[in-house]
């Protein structure tokens, strides 16, 4: 009966997580810069069009690549589905422990100065008395590691710049 009450738990800030990302951009549309949202009565943003060179604005910067890779530690099987945002937003269920995602990420121009926040739920996981408690869970760039939930936190994230 635990299971579920927690699996629920889960599910509902696997929901507020998801609402986040496409609250910040990272749902991840299909290009058209609107997240898939949908016809909610916004009218489609279309590019103005510019005659003329571009603005001297000096050397433009090359993007920034960083590799992010997130872990979940432990033994056996997750008692709880792995919630995850990084290059997309995902959640794998029935994961295997130690679970590893590692990901290139690009950063814009704008995600360089304010930040692009990654992020991993690790779920709960079954202790030697076969009772739940959290997982643990890291964060590395460029393999450093950056973030964990040794403090007790439900999840472990990172604001990349």
């Amino acid at each position: 009966m635990m299971r579920l009450s927690v699996r629920g738990r889960m599910s509902a800030l696997i929901g507020v997580l998801a609402l986040s990302a496409a609250a910040c951009g990272g749902g991840g549309g299909g290009g058209d810069g609107g997240g898939g949202g949908g016809g909610q009565g916004a009218a489609p943003y279309e590019t103005p069009s510019v005659s003329g060179p571009p603005p001297e604005t000096g050397a433009a910067r090359q993007p920034e690549t960083r590799e992010v890779t997130l872990e979940v530690l432990g033994k056996g099987k997750s008692a709880q589905p792995i919630a995850f945002v990084a290059d997309t937003n995902g959640i794998d269920e029935d994961a295997e422990l130690p679970w590893k995602k590692t990901v290139e990420i690009e950063l814009t121009e704008a995600e360089r100065q304010v930040g692009r926040v990654v992020s991993v739920i690790p779920g709960s996981v079954l202790d030697e008395k076969k009772m739940l408690k959290p997982g643990k869970c890291r964060i590395y760039v460029d393999g450093k590691k950056v973030a964990d939930n040794d403090d007790r936190k439900s999840l472990c994230e990172f604001t990349l710049k």
